[in-house]
């Protein structure tokens, strides 16, 4: 469909009123030729009605290409229906998606001193609740003082905590870096990509993701857009 900027509200009207005396539930249309601004978008969600540029076009349709599963529910959320529990990928399909995305999996995905942050915290917590008790221990079975003991408890636990925000703060830049080389690669440099998709394909929660980039986003490195994230 072809269409000038200044007919698209009225398409959005005539379909609005076809929508109900049709009984449909949702109304996809793909609108070339002229941009659609996105006070015209949100015109069209008020009516149960999605827009498609020539832009969302191209890019659902090379998603499809790519693979298949993905692109159709990115497209029926794209309209504001929620994808239905999906069945099994056939082996060739699981097998395409794997190799789309093992580089990020293996290369984007983990950032550096993730695994030795996490340890050094478990290890920060073991001796703070539980330290004092060993050195306890130690002052009973040692010409140590209780009050020695408690002290050298502290004087271990002070480094420990120190370490520990210093290698949360150099982590969460790893994150932020892998992330941006995440987008880089399912985005193309090119297109949005949403948190939801962000998280599958790196295999990671979708609230530790949309954290790293409002993070991101406040330092403007990436963009937001109708829910769907860019780098800036």
């Amino acid at each position: 469909m072809r269409a000038g900027g200044w007919v698209v509200r009225d398409l959005i009207y005539e379909w609005a009123t076809k929508k109900r005396e049709l009984g449909l539930d949702k109304v996809l249309l793909v609108i070339v030729g002229c941009e659609v601004k996105p006070v015209n978008k949100m015109l069209a969600s008020k009516h149960g009605i999605a827009i498609w540029d020539k832009n969302d076009f191209e890019r659902f349709f090379t998603k499809a290409i790519e693979y298949r599963e993905v692109a159709k529910d990115d497209v029926l959320r794209s309209i504001g229906i929620e994808p239905p529990m999906q069945l099994t990928k056939s082996s060739a399909e699981q097998e395409l998606v794997e190799e789309l995305l093992q580089p990020v999996a293996e290369e984007a995905l983990r950032p550096a001193g993730l695994g030795f942050y996490e340890m050094m915290k478990l290890v920060a917590l073991v001796w703070i609740f539980l330290g004092w008790i060993f050195m306890g221990f130690v002052a009973l079975l040692t010409p140590l003082t209780f009050s020695q003991a408690l002290s050298m408890w502290l004087m271990i636990m002070i480094p420990l905590i120190i370490a520990v925000i210093c290698l949360r703060m150099w982590v969460s830049k790893e994150k932020e870096k892998a992330i941006i080389k995440a987008l880089m690669y399912l985005s193309g440099g090119q297109e949005e990509v949403p948190s939801w998709e962000l998280a599958q394909a790196l295999n990671m929660k979708q609230d530790k993701i949309e954290k790293t980039l409002n993070a991101l986003l406040r330092k403007g490195k990436v963009k937001l857009t109708d829910g769907r994230w860019e780098l800036a």
